[in-house]
């Protein structure tokens, strides 16, 4: 499970950096967690979602959250 919010890390000096912590301390490598953070910004901008939101990184959680869960399940389904 991704956590609720990047601002529950202390010390990091912006959002993104933030972000990246919570996923890899969720048990992602670091590879992983800067490519889903990746995958949310083109995707956020693809939809027009305001990059400046107070809850951006919390959306973008949830959003990585599914695709990932999506991608666990197309994975098992295979086997």
């Amino acid at each position: 499970m991704v956590p609720s919010s990047p601002t529950a890390i202390r010390g990091a000096h912006d959002e993104r950096v933030a972000a990246r912590r919570a996923l890899i301390l969720s048990g992602l490598s670091a590879d992983q967690a800067a490519y889903w953070c990746a995958a949310w910004e083109t995707e956020a901008e693809r939809q027009g979602i305001n990059t400046r939101s107070a809850y951006f990184w919390d959306a973008g959680f949830g959003w990585i959250d599914a695709q990932r869960s999506f991608k666990i399940k197309q994975v098992a389904s295979t086997v």
